[in-house]
């Protein structure tokens, strides 16, 4: 009977074979590829003693094997090599798949002889018909190792070349995949799934070529993968990026840790990679010594490669005039030397640009050392990463640069308020897939993104110049007139009570109970007869189908024994305990919010929460001055009444502000409370459920992985209701100022359903907040094909 069946293509294109394996492992083994390596060992040992005999090296990756000799040589252990596989493993090397390469100056009769008789094609580049490659009418030869080219210049341009074709054609079908006018349900967020498609993979499928090759030779590849990418954008955004201003364009090429939004080009990134790929591969070729003087043999120490970078150029630094690089760059005018060369120049004048004074240190910065030890630190160390290492130099500083640069910039500038009052909620937009949490249709994800990035956006242009409410102002640029207006239909409210219902929702998480919109909030904390006075005025106003009485007040949530990080309050060693007060506050893109000319120190959310404060200290007095007039007189007598004192005796010593900004971007405190509220969550039954094996959002234990929840959501849920405010506006802007006016005058308020928190079924604690079409968009992505066009 056969054992297993078998698989044949790749992707959607896999299919039935028609043969079952009969011995063997199964298709697919992990075991399959030691057991392979374990028998082609001792052949490929045999011939790499034969080969250094004469100066020659041979390395295998798996099945494909790469050959370095004289020719004559090369070809004789070819020849020996595939017997001794054939006698000892039983595997017939195929010599149609091999390709035998030498540069075209020492190409003659004898190496073409040679070659022919060993049965390898000629190593002509061929396109997809079979035909050779012409450049600039002739033939051009190379061979690729591990899909590398080598060769000619011009077979190295020319392969790159189908290369990047094969890239950029790959980005037009997906592009045309998702498009937009595709698929007519509006809720399936195909601009949202080409965005993180391209930020997260696309638009780093050329680095292999750019680490590998000198970046002279990759400079016109990078060119063309920048233009892909940049129009690829635009195809996600639905908008041209010429349309953006100088700050949008250098914020999208910022990670997103450094408030940008993590698409770095291909230009920039191309000298960091060379380098990074030079420096930790290099000394892995070279026999080289150890700090104690040991032999590390190298993996392919031939007397080539030993010419080529210096016998002892890769030995353990021993002070600061260890230079690895010196031998190469003395003796060499090749790509590599030239490579090497062009990376440091070009990364030394990116940093340079944007170098401030007093904010780095010239001796220890890994982009600003001499060529002759690149991608090494001044004490011969050699980071972890040096691709990473030089870009995080290079950003860092970039994005200081820039902070200064904003600053010079008028304080009434849309993207400077967005870039200043970035924070990590804020940058959830950029990261979070379009799933329970993190789903956005298509316009509201256009809105959400360019207003992270301060930009105007096709949307916001279109409504440009028209008109509406009833004193027919003008639609901005970027529509913040609009989004701050008071119009009918109550849409600040919308966004405050989902911020509310989610808070709640954390806090009930965390194993705290919470309540929301209580007038009783200091119910215990207040003695009779003032708590008597105050229950008494609210029950005979709501007898009387009234509100509340003026000066009540009514906090958004109330919590009760919230654990405080504090000493254990007693001799049990359990923590201290204490009663939260919130307040939850919006904020609109408004001058009065965000024109403030330093959004980077005295952030608008942090001064609304401010004014959150004071404000429920000043009508705390105001209830003590009405209902315990007999403590605190006409409230100039210096004494603190009782609502006043219960009021110190919550969280903080006052309400607990949760002011959300236009950005999406969190005051302080709120940020504050939701780390803890995931700390604690991470203790609960819940939280000890979560780890790496259930949750992929992020590395850690349960609590980063809360955390990442919890701002995922927080952040998402702003951005998202942020951008439907201002869709739901879209239709008071009108052509003329009259119909403006009867526009806003025939809208009124109509029910709004509150969300309401829940803890029905804790591992899906957000089903609350699931946004509208997000059912569709999963039925849409279980049930289609997107194997073709």
């Amino acid at each position: 009977e056969p054992k297993s069946y078998v698989g044949m293509g790749s992707g959607t294109n896999v299919s039935s074979a028609p043969f079952r394996i009969e011995e063997g492992v199964q298709q697919g083994a992990v075991e399959s590829l030691y057991m392979f390596g374990l028998s082609v060992n001792k052949p490929y040992r045999r011939a790499r003693a034969r080969l250094a005999e004469g100066g020659g090296a041979i390395t295998a990756i798996v099945d494909d094997h790469y050959l370095l000799a004289k020719p004559r040589l090369a070809f004789q252990v070819l020849e020996s090599l595939k017997a001794d596989l054939q006698l000892t493993c039983g595997l017939e090397l195929q010599p149609r798949k091999s390709a035998a390469y030498i540069n075209e100056a020492f190409r003659d009769d004898d190496f073409e002889a040679m070659r022919v008789a060993a049965g390898i094609p000629d190593s002509l580049l061929l396109d997809r018909d079979g035909e050779p490659v012409l450049v600039h009418g002739q033939q051009v030869r190379g061979i690729t190792v591990c899909n590398i080219p080598v060769g000619s210049t011009e077979f190295v341009e020319a392969y790159l070349t189908r290369k990047q074709a094969s890239i950029i054609g790959d980005n037009d079908m997906i592009k045309a995949l998702l498009d937009p006018r595709r698929w007519a349900q509006p809720e399936i967020p195909t601009r949202q799934l080409a965005f993180l498609m391209l930020r997260n993979c696309l638009q780093f499928r050329g680095d292999y070529w750019l680490r590998h090759l000198p970046p002279q030779l990759t400079a016109t590849f990078a060119k063309e993968l920048d233009e892909s990418t940049w129009g690829f954008l635009e195809h996600a955004l639905g908008d041209e990026l010429s349309n953006w201003t100088n700050l949008g364009i250098r914020r999208l090429q910022l990670p997103v840790r450094r408030n940008g939004g993590g698409f770095r080009s291909c230009n920039s990134r191309k000298d960091a990679q060379y380098a990074g790929c030079l420096a930790q591969s290099a000394p892995q070729l070279l026999d080289r010594k150890d700090d104690r003087g040991n032999v590390i043999p190298g993996r392919m120490h031939t007397p080539s490669l030993v010419n080529h970078f210096g016998e002892t150029s890769f030995n353990h630094a021993r002070g600061r005039d260890w230079h690895p690089w010196k031998h190469l760059l003395d003796n060499s005018n090749g790509d590599i030397a030239n490579g090497l060369r062009q990376a440091s120049s070009q990364m030394k004048t990116n940093f340079e640009e944007v170098a401030i004074d007093g904010m780095y240190d010239q001796d220890s910065c890994l982009v600003l050392q001499d060529v002759t030890r690149f991608g090494f630190n001044s004490d011969g160390t050699r980071p972890t990463s040096v691709t990473h290492a030089l870009t995080v130099q290079l950003e860092t500083m970039e994005f200081r640069w820039l902070l200064q640069q904003v600053r010079a910039l008028p304080t009434s500038r849309f993207d400077r308020w967005a870039f200043e009052c970035c924070d990590v909620f804020s940058q959830q937009v950029m990261l979070a897939a379009p799933d329970a949490m993190g789903h956005m249709g298509n316009e509201a994800f256009v809105i959400a993104v360019t207003r992270y990035f301060g930009q105007s956006s096709y949307i916001t242009r279109s409504m440009a110049g028209l008109y509406f409410g009833k004193k027919g102002e003008q639609v901005n640029e970027n529509a913040t007139n609009l989004c701050c207006a008071h119009l009918p239909g109550g849409g600040f409210r919308i966004l405050h009570d989902q911020v509310k219902t989610l808070i709640i929702t954390f806090l009930r998480l965390a194993g705290v109970e919470a309540d929301e919109e209580s007038a009783l909030w200091m119910l215990g904390k207040v003695r009779n007869p003032y708590m008597q006075r105050y229950t008494d005025a609210i029950l005979h106003a709501q007898a009387q189908n009234k509100t509340n009485p003026e000066g009540t007040i009514v906090a958004d949530f109330v919590a009760r024994d919230f654990p405080v990080p504090t000493q254990a309050s007693n001799d049990s060693g359990l923590g201290a305990r204490t009663d939260v007060l919130g307040e939850v506050k919006t904020l609109q893109p408004s001058k009065n919010s965000y024109d403030k000319g330093n959004c980077q120190t005295n952030r608008p959310v942090n001064l609304r929460a401010t004014q959150a404060v004071r404000s429920y200290r000043r009508r705390a007095a105001g209830l003590d001055q009405k209902y315990a007039q007999e403590v605190v007189g006409d409230g100039t007598n210096g004494q603190v009444g009782p609502f006043e004192t219960a009021l110190g005796e919550f969280y903080t010593g006052n309400v607990l502000p949760v002011a959300v900004g236009a950005f999406s971007e969190v005051n302080e405190d709120a940020s504050k409370l939701i780390t803890r509220l995931a700390r604690l969550t991470a203790k609960t039954d819940f939280g000890k459920s979560m780890s790496p094996l259930v949750s992929h959002s992020r590395k850690g234990g349960a609590f980063p992985i809360m955390q990442s929840q919890f701002r995922r959501a927080l952040g998402c849920l702003i951005a998202r209701g942020q951008a439907q405010h201002l869709l739901k506006r879209r239709h008071y802007a009108r052509p003329t100022a009259r119909e403006a006016y009867q526009t806003a005058e025939d809208n009124h308020s109509r029910h709004r359903n509150r969300p309401r928190a829940s803890m029905s079924g804790y591992a899906r604690w957000w089903q609350n907040f699931i946004p509208e079409g997000y059912g569709l968009y999963q039925q849409w992505r279980n049930g289609k094909n997107f194997g073709s066009l």
